[in-house]
Parts: structure tokens; C-alpha cells; sequence
């Protein structure tokens, strides 16, 4: 389990350290987030220590302008191994992962009131799984 942070830029192969998670963890999912003057990244789910690897419903937010981390709405069902976030417009999800068995669950986080509600299931349970965000009349694969 880790709580470092480190940024790398791709151009000048430079890597930085950041302030740490509020909470380590590993097996987790991130996402790169720009809305109306907010930069950040959010961080959700994932195994911390004495979870017993059921995955857990923790999130937080780091603030690129401010560079600190804040804690943030829970998860409505805590995942691991494999937690997808992926953007789409203005929207965050989070899907499949593990807790106690493959779910089938998407979460979506609202940045505004630092929520997560839930949204409607995938057809089937997802684990270790990639996600991609298709434009409308594009077909979207995926593997078992």
C-alpha cells in the first residue's frame, strides 16, 4: 500500500513528487478531470489495509491549483482490482471491480456536490476490465 503521488511530464521526462493520498491504497481508479476552472484528479476504491480485500468506497480529489487533496463523496458500493473511471461530457463513472465477487455496478460522481449516485448496471460483472468513452453511433468492444 502507498500513499506517494508522483507526476510525470511526458516532454521533459521530469518527475515530481506530490502531497500524498489522504489514504493509501492500491488496486484503485483515477481520472484526469477539467471542468469551468477546476484541474484535478479523483481517486475512488481500490484495497487499503484491513479491508480484507472486499474493496473499499473511499474517494478523493487533488486539486492541481490549490495541490492538496481533499476527501470526497463515498463510493455506493466500495470496488477493487480493476476500478474503471473514465469521463464522458461532464459526467464520472466508476464501473466494475471487485467486492467479494465481479461487479456489475457503475457509480457517477457529480463534481459539484462531490457525490456518487448510482447509475445503471452494466449487462455484465467486469473485473480488471478497459473502458473507453465512443462517440454516439461508434461501436465499443469488450473482452472477457
Amino acid at each position: 500500500y502507498t500513499s506517494s503521488v508522483i507526476s510525470y511530464n511526458v516532454t521533459s521526462g521530469a518527475a515530481t513528487r506530490l502531497q500524498d493520498l489522504i489514504s493509501p491504497a492500491v488496486y484503485h481508479g483515477c481520472c484526469f478531470i477539467i471542468d469551468e476552472g477546476f484541474r484535478g484528479v479523483l481517486v475512488a476504491g481500490g484495497d487499503v489495509p484491513d479491508y480484507a480485500f472486499s474493496g473499499n468506497d473511499f474517494s478523493q480529489l487533488y486539486d492541481i491549483n490549490t495541490g492538496e487533496w481533499s476527501t470526497t463523496g463515498t463510493l455506493t458500493t466500495g470496488r477493487e482490482d480493476g476500478v474503471r473511471l473514465f469521463v464522458i461530457g461532464e459526467q464520472i463513472l466508476a464501473s466494475g471491480g471487485y467486492s467479494g465477487g465481479r461487479l456489475s455496478t457503475v457509480d457517477r460522481f457529480n463534481l459539484t456536490s462531490r457525490t456518487w449516485k448510482a447509475a445503471e448496471d452494466m449487462l455484465e460483472a467486469r473485473e480488471y476490465h478497459a473502458v473507453t468513452a465512443v462517440p454516439p453511433n461508434a461501436v465499443g468492444i469488450g473482452l472477457d
